[in-house]
C-alpha cells in the first residue's frame, strides 16, 4: 500500500521525537510542503539535520514552502536553518520557502544569509522574534536581497536591532 500524500503537517506542542520525524520523512517527504514544529522540545539538532539533509537512503528530500521551527531552543541553529532553507530551493524557480518562523531559536546572521541565498525570490513572511543572534547587519542583508513577495517581518524581543 502506498500512503496518501500529506502536504501540511502541524505537530506543534507534541512529543514528537527524532525517530518519528525520520518516519515522516521516509513516508511523506516528497509531498510535504508545510511543516509546523512549534514547541516540540524532544527534537534534537541531529534529528532535524537528518530530516533536512538530502540523502535518498532516508527517503525523498523534504521541499517545504512553509516551515515553522519555532521555540525549539538550541535544536534549531544556523546549521539546521541553513539545511532547511537549502532543500526548499532546489527548483530555483522562485517556488521555495514562502513562510518561515524560527522564533525563539539560536539562529544568527548566518541563517539570514542562507535564507537570502535560497529563499529571496519566494519569501513572503519571516518571524525571527526573540532570535538574539541576529543583528541589524544580518536582517538588513536579508531585507535588501528579498524579492517583491516579502511583505511581513516579525521581530518581537529583538533588543539588538535599532
Amino acid at each position: 500500500l502506498n500512503p496518501l500524500p500529506i502536504s501540511h503537517l502541524n505537530l506543534s506542542k507534541t512529543k514528537i521525537t527524532d525517530e518519528s520525524l525520520s518516519l515522516i520523512r521516509s513516508s511523506f517527504g516528497g509531498t510535504l510542503g508545510s511543516l509546523e514544529l512549534d514547541d516540540c522540545h524532544l527534537l534534537t539538532k541531529a534529528g532535524l539535520l537528518v530530516f533536512f539533509t538530502p540523502d535518498s537512503s532516508l527517503g525523498p528530500t523534504v521541499r517545504l514552502r512553509r516551515a515553522v521551527l519555532s521555540n525549539l531552543g538550541p535544536a534549531v541553529d544556523d546549521d539546521v536553518a541553513s539545511a532547511a532553507f537549502k532543500t526548499a530551493d532546489v527548483r530555483g524557480a522562485g517556488d521555495g520557502l514562502t513562510h518561515v518562523s524560527v522564533r525563539g531559536t539560536k539562529v544568527s546572521d548566518r541563517s539570514m544569509e542562507a535564507l537570502a541565498a535560497h529563499g529571496r525570490s519566494s519569501l513572503a513572511l519571516l518571524d525571527v522574534s526573540f532570535c538574539h543572534g541576529i543583528s541589524n547587519a544580518g536582517l538588513g542583508y536579508l531585507c535588501e536581497q528579498a524579492g517583491p513577495r516579502f511583505k511581513k517581518l516579525k521581530v518581537w524581543g529583538m533588543n539588538r536591532l535599532t
